[in-house]
């Protein structure tokens, strides 16, 4: 059964699970208003990991176009939903 997945294809699925574990997290931290931190390095880096893992999937010409518009979707989101302190 080993035989069967390359070394490649499984660390393939480690990076995408590792990825979409901190995107979860992010998503959770947004959510809720009790654990509301900046999530702007977990999401990026989980965006990084998942399109690591999902390259061998897609292919590199498609995957990361899809992370660099996630990675801006991540920035313009933690900007709208920080508190803002201060005058300005």
């Amino acid at each position: 059964l080993a035989d069967r997945f390359a070394w490649w294809s499984t660390w393939a699925v480690i990076m995408s699970g590792v990825g979409a574990i901190l995107l979860m997290e992010a998503l959770i931290r947004l959510l809720s208003p009790a654990r509301r931190k900046a999530i702007g390095g977990n999401a990026i880096l989980g965006l990084v990991f998942l399109g690591v893992g999902l390259q061998s999937l897609f292919g590199l010409s498609l995957v990361w176009p899809a992370l660099l518009i996630g990675a801006g979707l991540v920035v313009l989101i933690q900007g709208i939903t920080r508190r803002r302190t201060g005058p300005f």
